[in-house]
């Protein structure tokens, strides 16, 4: 079989071969487990956690919740046109190092805006490190470290580490985030934010992160070996890699050149937009003055509980190729539910219409987001996935600035959300169904494109 190249990172030296194989359970666990608590901590640069300090904050500095929604929305835009350049070294100087280096940063955001931040120019700038760090940079290397160390088991092991992180960021964050800006004020909510992610977030990458198993002389998906670890260190990369799966490998350019990534970054970005707006105004869509069990909070916990249980699910049929199908059918599947969400939100009939609609939402965001973490490394490899999946990163925290912005235009202008709502179920419909039509990426060895061959089926 042929296989791509190791990744450029070269990080087998003893020390490192030791410390990787020297714990009583496969590293691949250690390793999830480490970028699973990476995405819990990359709270503070979502939209939960800085939306939780917007009044206070506004109230703070003197400005309009219009004018932080303004200035939120630029610093998104501009973190998205950073991701995909850092993205690239990923695959470069290995995710231990940027993440740690992206770990540090991240403190030094939520530390910026506890103590610097005074106008609207800190303030945008504060808005775009935390995006960057949090949103963008810290959820890219915790999905690149997943993709490397598991691949028989990828969907299984995504979907597991988001069902934790969207609990979390559902049912603990929130609240721990409230409470401290009743204790301390929105600065000092920021401080020990900080201080969390320098006792949590900063030595899970230092210590836990890892480049490829074949760079230390052990397989992905737990497979481990009879050798010590000296003897794996010095085993060569044709031996490790005639063990190791069997998977294509596109560059950056390579993966951009098919119509199969544009189709599912096309299908991403409906998702990240519309869910964006929904879940930004889930209060208004759901009727405010609606009875319990629908309060804004109940709302919030059932898109978690649902996306949390699909998504779980969906990680089990990925991984067994259930009916068959390809992971693009079930991010078809995915687009399908968000579709059905803007129907039911656009008919706004009753209650039972209204939670049919955060759960189909939920259902929705629980499907693509596992799909969308493992069909790139599925189907472009994993010795360039830092680079790729940059890209799609970058797409989507683009998409979701721009979220709420047509459901605002809608309640300002015309004073109710059904019609925007009804025309937007066009666009999942749309994208899941071209995202059906396109075949998947070829199958391209890029060693043999080095070497100036071609594969027997391109030959045919």
């Amino acid at each position: 079989r042929l296989h791509a190249s190791m990744s450029e990172v070269d990080e087998t030296k003893p020390l490192a071969v030791r410390w990787v194989n020297g714990f009583p359970i496969h590293f691949g666990y250690i390793s999830w487990g480490a970028a699973t608590v990476a995405r819990v901590c990359s709270s503070p640069g979502q939209s939960v956690v800085i939306g939780t300090i917007g009044p206070t904050l506004n109230e703070s500095l003197g400005i309009t919740s219009t004018m932080n929604a303004s200035l939120y929305m630029i610093a998104t835009l501009a973190s998205g046109f950073t991701i995909p350049w850092i993205g690239k070294h990923i695959d470069k100087l290995g995710p231990r190092t940027v993440g740690t280096a992206v770990a540090v940063l991240f403190v030094g955001a939520c530390w910026f805006l506890s103590f610097v931040v005074s106008n609207i120019y800190t303030l945008t700038l504060a808005f775009y490190l935390l995006r960057l760090t949090g949103q963008g940079l810290t959820s890219l290397v915790a999905s690149t470290v997943i993709n490397l160390w598991w691949v028989s088991r990828r969907g299984r092991m995504s979907s597991l580490s988001l069902a934790v992180f969207s609990f979390c960021m559902n049912a603990i964050v929130p609240p721990v985030t409230r409470s401290l800006i009743e204790h301390t004020g929105w600065r000092g909510a920021y401080f020990w934010l900080g201080v969390g992610l320098l006792v949590l977030l900063v030595p899970s990458c230092l210590l836990f992160y890892a480049s490829k198993p074949e760079n230390y002389g052990t397989f992905p998906d737990a497979k481990t070996s009879t050798q010590s670890c000296i003897q794996l260190s010095t085993r060569t990369e044709q031996e490790l890699a005639n063990e190791g799966p069997d998977e294509v490998n596109y560059t950056r350019p390579e993966a951009m050149k098919t119509v199969v990534f544009w189709a599912l970054v096309a299908a991403g970005t409906s998702v990240a937009c519309i869910c964006t707006g929904v879940l930004y105004h889930l209060s208004s869509l759901i009727d405010a003055k609606a009875e319990a069990p629908w309060s804004i909070n109940s709302a919030y916990v059932w898109v978690g509980v649902s996306g949390g249980g699909v998504g779980l699910l969906q990680g089990y049929a990925l991984d067994k190729r259930l009916f068959g199908w390809q992971p693009k059918h079930w991010a078809s599947c995915g687009l399908l539910w968000l579709a059905i969400a803007c129907i039911l939100f656009g008919a706004n009939f009753n209650n039972i219409t209204n939670m049919a609609a955060v759960v189909c939402t939920g259902f929705c965001m629980g499907t693509y987001s596992t799909v969308s973490s493992v069909v790139f490394a599925n189907y472009f490899g994993r010795t360039h996935h830092g680079a790729i999946q940059s890209v799609v990163v970058s797409v989507g925290v683009w998409a979701s600035a721009l979220g709420p912005l047509p459901f605002s235009l809608a309640h300002d202008f015309v004073g109710n959300y059904q019609t925007t709502c009804l025309m937007l179920g066009l666009w999942p419909l749309t994208a899941g169904l071209l995202l059906l039509l396109t075949p998947p990426p070829p199958k391209r060895y890029t060693e043999l494109k080095d070497e100036g061959q071609k594969p027997a089926e391109e030959e045919a």
